[in-house]
């Protein structure tokens, strides 16, 4: 059995919603380590989840290094990308 196109709907089955949440997290960190060994980018990557608790992955040794050379003066930077909920739906959705 191969894997399936899933619809991107909310999960309303709490365990179910809370499996899926712990496993697409983990995947999404180690998709964002890759990404950053392979093209030698810098990520910073924050997930707060229902219950305010942050998992945050930097490719630096130190999140505050990333923060101070990045986002504390975030007002002053050539932003390229933000990506919102509707850019996925508009971009990613066939």
């Amino acid at each position: 059995m191969g894997k399936r196109k899933i619809e991107m709907t909310r999960i309303n089955d709490r365990l179910n919603s809370q499996i899926t949440y712990y496993k697409r997290r983990k995947g999404l960190v180690k998709k964002a380590m890759e990404l950053a060994l392979l093209c030698d980018v810098e990520i910073f990557l924050a997930v707060v989840d229902k219950k305010h608790k942050l998992t945050m992955m930097t490719s630096r040794a130190s999140p505050d290094d990333f923060i101070n050379d990045y986002l504390t003066d975030i007002h002053h930077q050539k932003i390229k990308n933000i990506f919102t909920p509707s850019d996925y739906t508009r971009i990613y959705k066939n």
